[in-house]
């Protein structure tokens, strides 16, 4: 899957992220990057907020593994998850 990729600690997942949509979840795959999408508007990082903690919850680790590496002011995103390799980040996102 070519927005996953092994890092060393974890794996970095390369998201766009779609705000303001009528409800939080997966959205399937844009421009080889995994597309969320989030019910939050981008003003004041709620955007961003939400979509670490979602997933954090999708993939059952605590908010403090999860940053935004790159992309925090677009929607072009990278995003290392701590502590998961790639094979079990894939497992838990059923792709």
């Amino acid at each position: 899957m070519p927005f996953l990729r092994e890092r060393p600690g974890g794996c970095v997942i390369s998201v766009w992220l779609q705000p303001r949509a009528s409800r939080t979840a997966l959205a399937g795959i844009h421009d080889d990057l995994l597309k969320i999408a989030v019910s939050s508007p981008a003003l004041e990082d709620r955007a961003n907020k939400e979509v670490t903690k979602y997933l954090a919850k999708l993939l059952g680790v605590s908010l403090a593994a999860i940053d935004i590496v790159s992309g925090a002011r677009g929607r072009r995103k990278q995003i290392f998850v701590r502590g998961l390799s790639a094979s079990v980040v894939r497992m838990k996102l059923a792709l």
